[in-house]
């Protein structure tokens, strides 16, 4: 049986979807160590940068983000919808695997909260605050030694070039981009698809 490896953000859903005033209270955690002058912006970044490059970008303190982050309760529920042509996904016989970098507990926050939990084998976060350099690609490993004739039996799916893309065909895995609003072609060498019913296995 096939093993999908799978993104969350933009891939499953639209993490801007997902309501600031539902999440004000996290963004204020990492707002503690942004410049006012770069609050507005920042509010934008942290719905469409990945948290690794938001962390990079502003430049913030690991340490002093997760003593914050232990103190601060995630207990909403979000408003949010995983893509429509995610019940293609749903709907096909293999096994799938969840990778997703972010905090753990808002990366948890958002799968309880589009009930896919249950979709899945297993669930990997690759969390930045546990400093583990290139963390995708770590479990990317894992998982291919795990799985027989993973070349032809493991499948990356995921929006991010540089992650998900470049790592899995690092390790000669089949990686799939999806470029849901198609402006990524003439920048990498991969396959792409613009949605999930148009995956083919």
């Amino acid at each position: 049986m096939k093993t999908l490896i799978i993104d969350l953000d933009h891939t499953i859903f639209d993490p801007r979807t997902i309501r600031f005033q539902d999440i004000g209270h996290l963004f204020s955690v990492f707002a503690q160590q942004i410049s006012p002058i770069s609050q507005q912006e920042a509010q934008k970044d942290f719905f469409f940068l990945s948290t690794n490059n938001f962390i990079d970008k502003y430049s913030l303190d690991k340490s002093v983000l997760r003593l914050e982050l232990e103190r601060t309760k995630l207990d909403v529920k979000l408003d949010v919808l995983p893509f429509e042509d995610y019940t293609f996904v749903q709907r096909m016989k293999v096994r799938r695997v969840l990778l997703t970098s972010g905090i753990t507990a808002f990366q948890n926050l958002k799968i309880n909260s589009l009930g896919i939990k249950d979709d899945f084998a297993e669930i990997c976060i690759n969390d930045p605050l546990d400093n583990v350099p290139d963390g995708k690609l770590v479990v990317m490993q894992q998982l291919k030694n795990q799985t027989e004739d993973a070349e032809n039996n493991l499948v990356v799916i995921g929006d991010n070039l540089e992650e998900e893309i470049k790592y899995g065909q690092s390790l000669g895995l089949r990686s799939i981009l999806i470029d849901r609003v198609g402006n990524s072609e003439s920048l990498y060498d991969c396959e792409s698809i613009s949605s999930f019913e148009e995956l083919v296995l």
